[in-house]
């Protein structure tokens, strides 16, 4: 059994002993049939909330399912009117019940939620028949609105969780859609560069196979170089691709809808550090390691470039008191594979106690997370300590060897 093993089945002991208690404890103060209720209810409620999403949802309905049916029988076989312990105990099984509502509304896929709901519902309705003896069923009905409307408001919380969580799915899946369409378009720009240069370099060596064998060679080798860098890119972009197809008019900026896409990269640092400086409050600094862009792809330059960009625009978005934000950019060996490293870091946040984060409404970073990923590397954000936010991604590296050893 692994850690995450342990922890629930702690958890789970944890949950049972303290529905053993309250069920002794009701066994001293009450009759036999309320104990029975609230041990039954209230032991449900806290295993189906302490239980963790795995295997929510199934053990949810079966919790809900013999609290329901125990709460109803009881409630047949009961003898009003109840005394002041009783009632007590009826109070903590109705609370059971409507836990058991909220978490069935929330986490029970939506039909076998409603046959859950209704049930405990109707459970937690007639409850209020035990309390005091019922002159005719009109009465009845009118004393059970109560319990009724308990469970309708459980039922509207759930509902409103499941919702939120839905909502917060699809645009998180919307925006990986969209990050995919700027890959695609992404692997348009790099293999039309490298592809322009295999066919100059064809034409040369062309032009050239009769009268110098030597520069054939050159332009032969600097093909195959090209070929090699544009596979890579290809093989990298489809496998995060494949199986999607997107509109991609509805993501097109103005510059996109002019047909030129320019690819930012790591030569382009200085320049969007310095306006970034120049037109904030906040003094921003770049230490950018000597030759670190060196043999760096064009997609990791561009990714370490957006990367840079959605910090700054946060730091100025969810920071304006900012005093002074530092991005590095460095080398790093893990193994015998070269990164880069990029971090950003703000030194002040207005409001520490809301940081955003990929689980907030940060939706750039979700898609940050979702290129680096893809490009093999570890991408990270939050607050490394109570007052300074820190971003930070590390990219693999790969040589392009233009020599003739490449191709071995």
């Amino acid at each position: 059994m692994n850690g995450s093993g342990h922890a629930q089945a702690g958890v789970v002991t944890g949950a049972v002993c303290v529905t053993l208690a309250v069920t002794l404890a009701a066994f001293v103060w009450t009759e036999p049939l309320s104990a029975l209720g609230a041990g039954v209810c209230v032991g449900a409620a806290v295993l189906a909330a302490v239980l963790f999403h795995a295997r929510r949802s199934t053990t949810t309905v079966v919790l809900t399912f013999a609290a329901a049916l125990v709460s109803i029988g009881l409630t047949s076989l009961y003898s009003p009117p109840a005394g002041s312990a009783e009632g007590v105990a009826t109070l903590a099984e109705a609370a059971g019940l409507i836990v058991l509502i909220l978490l069935s509304a929330r986490f029970v896929p939506a039909g076998v939620a409603v046959v859950c709901c209704l049930l405990a519902g109707l459970a937690t309705s007639v409850l209020v028949l035990r309390l005091t003896e019922i002159a005719s069923v009109l009465e009845g009905l009118g004393m059970s609105l109560f319990g009724g409307a308990l469970a309708c408001a459980a039922v509207a919380a759930g509902a409103t969780g499941r919702r939120r969580h839905h909502v917060r799915e699809r645009r998180a899946i919307q925006v990986r859609r969209s990050q995919r369409v700027e890959l695609a378009k992404d692997l348009h720009d790099f293999l039309g560069h490298d592809l322009s240069g295999i066919l100059v370099q064809a034409q040369a060596a062309i032009s050239v196979a009769d009268d110098d064998p030597a520069q054939q060679g050159v332009a032969l080798r600097g093909i195959e170089a090209d070929a090699l860098r544009a596979l890579s890119t290809l093989d990298r972009t489809v496998r995060t691709l494949w199986g999607e197809g997107e509109d991609e008019s509805a993501h097109g900026s103005a510059a996109q809808k002019n047909g030129v896409r320019p690819a930012a990269e790591l030569r382009d640092l200085p320049e969007l550090v310095r306006r970034f400086d120049d037109s904030g409050t906040a003094h921003t600094e770049l230490n950018l390691e000597p030759g670190v862009e060196e043999n760096v792809t064009p997609e990791v330059g561009a990714t370490i470039f957006r990367i840079v960009v959605e910090a700054l625009t946060n730091v100025r978005k969810h920071a304006p008191d900012a005093a002074t934000v530092e991005v590095r950019v460095a080398s790093a060996w893990k193994g015998a594979v070269s990164y880069v490293t990029v971090e950003v870091i703000s030194d002040h946040t207005s409001e520490p106690a809301n940081p955003l984060t990929a689980g907030s409404d940060g939706f750039g970073l979700i898609a940050l997370r979702e290129r680096v990923e893809v490009l093999g590397g570890t991408f990270a954000a939050g607050f490394a300590e109570p007052s300074r936010w820190h971003v930070k991604a590390s990219l693999p590296r790969k040589k392009v060897s233009w020599g003739p050893e490449s191709s071995s």
